[in-house]
C-alpha cells in the first residue's frame, strides 16, 4: 500500500532553494555587520586625525605666542589673534606680524602681514562660535572647538589653554 522513498533520489529544487535563501541571509548579514564594522572604524580614526590636528594647531599658536615680542589683541570679536615675531633686531619688519584667523570656512589660518606668503591652514573644520582669543594683560586664554561629524552636534570637541606670554 505505501510505497517507502528512496533517500538517494537527491534533493528537491524546495529544498534547494531553502538552503540557498538561508545561506544567503546569513551572507547578506555578514557583509551588513562588516560594512557597519569598516564605517566605524573609519570615522573613529578620522575623529582622532581631526583631534590630532587640532592639538598641533594649539601647540603651534602657543608657542608662537609665548615668543612673540608682542601680543595684538583682536580688534573686532575674538576669532583672531596677532602677534609680532620679532627676529632679533627689535624692528618690525615685514613678515614679523602673524595672524591666526578663524576663516569662514572654518578653517584655523596663519598668514603673515607680508602679502606674497599665502595663508597657512593649521586646522579644518572649526565651529567658529565657539573658538575664541582672549588677551587679558599677560595672560592670553585660546579655546579652539572642532566638529568631528557636523551631522551630530554632540560630536564635537575643544582644546582650551591659557598662556602667559613672555614679552607683552
Amino acid at each position: 500500500m505505501f510505497r517507502q522513498l528512496n533517500r538517494d533520489d537527491g534533493v528537491t529544487i524546495t529544498e534547494l532553494a531553502t538552503a540557498l535563501f538561508v545561506s544567503s541571509l546569513i551572507v547578506a548579514g555578514a557583509m551588513t555587520w562588516a560594512t557597519a564594522t569598516l564605517r566605524t572604524q573609519t570615522r573613529n580614526q578620522d575623529a582622532v586625525a581631526t583631534v590630532d590636528e587640532l592639538r598641533f594647531a594649539k601647540s603651534q599658536l602657543t608657542r608662537e605666542l609665548r615668543f612673540a615680542a608682542a601680543v595684538i589683541p583682536p580688534a573686532s570679536g575674538d576669532d583672531s589673534i596677532s602677534m609680532w615675531l620679532d627676529d632679533g633686531d627689535e624692528i618690525k619688519a615685514l613678515g614679523e606680524i602673524v595672524t591666526y584667523e578663524v576663516m569662514a570656512d572654518r578653517t584655523l589660518s596663519r598668514y603673515t602681514d607680508d602679502t606674497l606668503q599665502p595663508a597657512k591652514i593649521i586646522a579644518q573644520g572649526l565651529v567658529a562660535a565657539e573658538t575664541s582669543f582672549t588677551v587679558a594683560g599677560s595672560t592670553i586664554d585660546i579655546t579652539l572647538s572642532i566638529d568631528l561629524d557636523p551631522t551630530d552636534s554632540y560630536q564635537s570637541r575643544q582644546v582650551t589653554t591659557s598662556i602667559t606670554a613672555r614679552n607683552t
